[in-house]
């Protein structure tokens, strides 16, 4: 293996970007402080779209089927979940 590849897996530099980390090499692979932010906008970003389209679904069924249930609804159903802005 070339010494890039080498470094890359002892996490000396970053995974994604090949960029110089902090000047240590714990063994394992990882990423600089930009990419590794970067990822975590992402996962942010993916958790709200799907907790967005999870309360969408929720309150159009609740929408849709309450005359079924209209007056016979535990307290502690919520009638509409938030969306997250």
């Amino acid at each position: 293996m070339s010494q890039v590849v080498n470094d890359m897996l002892d996490g000396f530099i970053c995974q994604t970007c090949d960029s110089f980390v902090d000047g240590e090499a714990p063994g394992y692979p990882r990423d600089c402080e930009d990419c590794e932010s970067d990822e975590r906008k992402s996962w942010a970003q993916q958790a709200k779209i799907r907790a967005n389209k999870t309360a969408n679904t929720y309150n159009a069924f609740i929408l849709k089927n309450s005359f079924l249930w209209k007056g016979n609804v535990p307290i502690d159903i919520a009638e509409s979940l938030e969306v997250v802005h």
